[in-house]
């Protein structure tokens, strides 16, 4: 089974992305808008672990290439570490509005379910008689 990244880099920023995409950030749009907040978070944390595991550039350019990486960042005058960070970037807006419409969803879900335990509340607080005379 494919890591979250490597499926983000086999899928979306493959050596022949520039075909579909006009550029890296078109390309993480894309896996933003077609993929789930779940994923996006996940791709994150896989980009925070290896930037964790690996202070060394040339360590996280080798990590990165087993996941399917195809950019070389030295050859634009940017590091590695500079280039996932930037992409990482890319990502968290999407996520944060992703969070905030969860947050708001759940909100909504749970004032309708108070409401719907508040009136079931105030139907079973009836005497039992009268709850059986339906």
């Amino acid at each position: 089974m494919r890591q979250p990244l490597e499926r983000l880099f086999r899928t979306y920023l493959h050596q022949d992305y520039d075909l579909r995409y006009a550029s890296v950030a078109q390309a993480l749009r894309a896996f933003c808008d077609e993929s789930a907040p779940l994923e996006r978070r996940r791709v994150i944390a896989e980009i925070d672990a290896l930037l964790d595991a690996h202070p060394d550039d040339a360590a996280l350019y080798a990590a990165l290439r087993e996941r399917g990486f195809v950019f070389y960042p030295p050859r634009e005058g940017e590091t590695t570490r500079a280039w996932l960070r930037r992409a990482r970037a890319q990502l968290l807006p999407d996520l944060e509005d992703a969070k905030e419409d969860g947050d708001r969803e759940r909100a909504e879900r749970d004032a309708g379910s108070h409401l719907r335990n508040g009136v079931r509340a105030q139907v079973d607080a009836r005497p039992s008689d009268q709850r059986n005379q339906h």
